[in-house]
């Protein structure tokens, strides 16, 4: 059985990946397309657990590195409970945040460049062989996409409430990660109107999909 596709979208908040993986996976369900919608952190149930503790309140005081290693425990999880298995079946994964969030917030954003090797360890022992096929990167200027947020939602976490500072370093996070050559991405104006970056996503994902 041919394996399934496996696609990544990344960016900083406010920038409508997730409103926008709604839309595309209801427009490829309505294909017929098989399609596991999926986030991080969080994606199977004991992840999600973990997830209610890496946005808590506490956790704003945690150590960066502790929560660096607790996305990845977490990513462990969504794996092999959700990602693997779907696709292994033939579905299309799209996950709300993957591995570049991590890049971006907790090694650059953090300014942890001594996390930076060690993300490429953890990588290759917990990923490997299913990397995402795809990443999309949302790209926003922080001062648009916190003002979009503030608007959309009422569940602000404490990633949401950092100075515009890291936001700004998030988004060169971003940047930075999708520059390796081993990302296979491609960067979206995020700033555009949604029915613009919708349509440009779809557009993009019909394409992929039958060349799997």
């Amino acid at each position: 059985m041919k394996r399934g596709i496996f696609v990544a979208f990344e960016g900083g908040e406010g920038s409508g990946k997730s409103s926008t993986l709604a839309y595309v996976a209801e427009t490829l369900r309505a294909r017929g397309v098989d399609v596991v919608a999926t986030r991080e952190p969080g994606g199977s149930p004991f992840a999600e657990q973990l997830r209610l503790a890496i946005l808590s309140g506490a956790a704003a005081t945690a150590h960066p590195e502790t929560l660096f290693h607790l996305f990845w425990l977490a990513r462990s999880d969504h794996l092999a409970n959700t990602i693997i298995p779907a696709l292994s079946r033939g579905a299309v994964v799209i996950s709300d945040r993957f591995d570049g969030s991590t890049y971006a917030y907790q090694v650059v954003a953090e300014m942890r460049t001594n996390l930076r090797q060690l993300f490429w360890r953890m990588r290759a022992q917990y990923v490997g062989q299913f990397a995402p096929t795809r990443y999309f990167n949302f790209d926003i200027d922080p001062l648009i996409g916190l003002q979009r947020a503030k608007r959309r939602r009422d569940d602000v976490t404490h990633f949401d409430a950092r100075e515009i500072e890291f936001h700004q370093r998030v988004r060169a996070g971003f940047t930075e990660f999708f520059e390796y050559e081993e990302i296979l991405g491609s960067t979206i104006d995020a700033s555009q109107p949604q029915d613009a970056v919708r349509k440009q996503i779809t557009d993009m994902m019909n394409d992929l999909i039958p060349a799997a």
